[in-house]
């Protein structure tokens, strides 16, 4: 659960024997990733930032903001069939009720 302005940390791990450039991305501009691509080295964790930019959701007032972060391998591509692999990690914002 995302909260208005603040960060939060999700954990990826590469599964790869090898190490590997991943590419993070959202399916909703309220949401944002600290760096777009980042490098992790073999069976090695990665914790990708994400925040909720609090004048995006302002509307949205006790309904829930949801989104995707997807994980996937970067070009070019240094596993075997790596375009074939995606993670998803579903996100939610809920903003108070108004008063």
């Amino acid at each position: 659960m995302l909260k208005p302005g603040a960060a939060t940390s999700i954990t990826f791990r590469n599964p790869f024997n090898s190490t590997v450039t991943f590419a993070m991305s959202v399916d909703n501009s309220a949401f944002h990733v600290g760096k777009a691509e980042e490098q992790v080295r073999a069976r090695k964790e990665l914790r990708v930032a994400v925040t909720v930019d609090q004048a995006a959701v302002a509307g949205a007032r006790g309904a829930p903001v949801t989104g995707k972060l997807v994980v996937s391998c970067a070009k070019p591509y240094t596993v075997p069939n790596a375009a074939a692999y995606h993670w998803l990690y579903y996100l939610r914002c809920v903003l108070p009720e108004p008063k």
